[in-house]
């Protein structure tokens, strides 16, 4: 899986990710190899990417959109 973020100013790229743990209104959603397409809102937290190995990064979001599409997550914010 890939996750892009991006903001006004910088764009993120994370390559090889097992799951991505993203805020949402209705709570946080997990989204794994494999997940159905999904668009939808974030809300402001923290967004956890676990890569292969279980290292975790993590990075604050405020609102903003989330779509899953053939294993591609795009945050933008």
């Amino acid at each position: 899986m890939k996750c892009t973020i991006s903001t006004a100013t910088k764009t993120t790229v994370i390559d090889e990710i097992a799951k991505v743990t993203v805020p949402t209104p209705s709570g946080q959603i997990e989204i794994r190899p494999g997940h159905a397409e999904y668009y939808g809102a974030t809300t402001e937290g923290v967004l956890v990417v676990t890569d292969k190995d279980s290292k975790e990064g993590k990075y604050s979001l405020v609102s903003g959109i989330c779509a899953v599409k053939k294993d591609i997550i795009t945050i933008l914010q």
